[in-house]
């Protein structure tokens, strides 16, 4: 039983581990994601500011929605209007995405070197990549070619942009473990010290050794309510419990056997007398022979599966607890 609460108290701890690794893992990964959004309006922000092109916005007939008008070396080039549900800021970097697109497009390095002063600002150091793929022309241009890089990372969710939707920008994470550890590293700390006083606390509790040898003298053996009383290798009384352990049996013994049984240890080889018994039991309380009887014979069926344990009787003596080590 001890070896189940202590392994139940390891995989629980285990299980909480778990839990808060991939707890923080995905908190990690919120935070990567977010980074790079970032990372794409600030590269806009920087391309923008190198160039100083004119949009156009043409407003078609009342009962139709506004469409955009884009002009660049192909010509004009009318664009159906935006969905409802798109704020007005992300139409306009929409719209400078495509304008852009032509005389300053995303250089897929200077993405992801935006993108890692981010992640370094937050305390992310999570290697990355940047893919920026032109769907009207087909191309596509990557921050890293080392192909194995991509097939240990963690995809991000695309950023389509542009008035046609023909740009999209694809971030790689290799988000590690070291990396989730290392970001959390105060919450991980805690819970590794949490875990390790649960268990010490457990092995003490399970393992605590409160017995006691028998040696000790009688009127202290006779006072200890709370502690367990080896009396052989295989055999030892729990009083508190009222309990005899022997080997892998357990024997319930009542408060009047449990006071008589340590009577009789306390004068281990020797006989105690019946008024040593009536004393001790019943104090000044008046009592029957047939009490004392009924209380050895009690105290005999207990200790009955228990062979290295009898109770002796010399006519006129008393009464004696014979212990036998050997069986």
């Amino acid at each position: 039983m001890k070896t189940v609460i202590l392994g139940f108290t390891c995989c629980f701890a285990l299980a909480t581990g778990i839990w808060l690794y991939s707890y923080q893992r995905e908190y990690v990964i919120s935070e990567i994601n977010d980074c790079f959004h970032n990372a794409v309006s600030n590269d806009l922000t920087i391309r923008w500011k190198k160039l100083d092109l004119p949009i156009y916005h043409h407003v078609s007939a009342k009962k139709t929605d506004d469409s955009i008008v884009v002009r660049n070396k192909e010509g004009a080039k009318t664009i159906p209007a935006f969905e409802k549900t798109i704020s007005e800021d992300e139409k306009y970097k929409s719209i400078l995405q495509t304008t852009l697109r032509y005389k300053n497009p995303v250089n897929a390095n200077a993405l992801d070197s935006i993108y890692q002063v981010g992640l370094r600002e937050q305390n992310l150091l999570v290697k990355t990549a940047v893919c920026y793929t032109d769907k009207v022309s087909g191309e596509a241009y990557k921050s890293n070619n080392d192909t194995f890089f991509y097939k240990k990372t963690y995809l991000l969710p695309p950023v389509v942009t542009g008035i046609e939707k023909e740009i999209v920008l694809q971030a790689f994470a290799d988000v590690t473990f070291f990396s989730v550890i290392r970001n959390s590293i105060a919450l991980f700390a805690g819970w590794a010290i949490l875990c390790v006083v649960l268990v010490i606390l457990a092995v003490l509790f399970l393992y605590k050794n409160t017995k006691q040898v028998v040696t000790i003298s009688g009127d202290e053996l006779l006072e200890k309510e709370d502690v367990e009383i080896q009396i052989t290798d295989d055999l030892i009384l729990n009083a508190e419990l009222r309990v005899l352990r022997y080997g892998e049996s357990i024997i319930s013994l009542t408060d009047q056997s449990i006071s008589l049984l340590k009577l009789f240890l306390s004068h281990k080889d020797y006989f105690v007398s019946n008024d040593d018994i009536r004393e001790h039991l019943w104090g000044t309380i008046d009592y029957s022979e047939s009490c004392r009887s009924q209380a050895i014979k009690r105290l005999r069926d207990s200790l009955k599966g228990i062979p290295v344990l009898h109770i002796e009787n010399l006519r006129g003596v008393g009464f004696c607890l014979k212990i036998d080590d050997d069986k």
